[in-house]
């Protein structure tokens, strides 16, 4: 999946409301318009359920851990935000504990990488603030 892909359809995922279902046919996501024609026809028409939707949203989030792992920040930020409309979409389909079960975990990766990125700045933190206070006891002992 090429990066400008990745970007679009983290944006995509991003803007999902509540209620809504995604299309995943193409090589990028679309949110399901509005019809005359039953949603659920459509959908059997062009074979695209839940299931497909899933998978896709895991492929997405897989392939944007892989860059951000190549310190990609841009790809960070968008896979981070994209999160608030994935769960969305947890809410969407609340009343199927599988999907819901696998949005968890496609949720868990995004917070995944969030989390290394705290516990990278406490340690770092924790690693300045020793070494100021090795300093100053180095400072206090060279001082009496």
């Amino acid at each position: 999946m090429e990066r400008e892909e990745i970007i679009v359809n983290l944006k995509l995922l991003e803007s999902v409301q509540k209620m809504q279902k995604l299309t995943t046919r193409d090589v990028f996501l679309n949110i399901e318009p509005e019809s005359l024609i039953p949603e659920c026809f459509r959908r059997w028409k062009r074979q695209d359920g839940r299931d497909n939707t899933i998978k896709k949203i895991n492929e997405i989030v897989n392939c944007s851990i892989v860059l951000v792992e190549q310190k990609d920040t841009a790809i960070k930020d968008y896979l981070v935000k994209s999160s608030s409309g994935i769960a969305n979409l947890k809410e969407t389909y609340a009343a199927c504990k599988q999907t819901c079960a696998r949005i968890d975990m496609i949720l868990d990766k995004i917070k995944s990488i969030e989390d290394k990125d705290v516990i990278k700045e406490a340690i770092k933190e924790c690693l300045t603030d020793t070494k100021q206070a090795c300093t100053k006891s180095n400072k206090i002992k060279t001082v009496e």
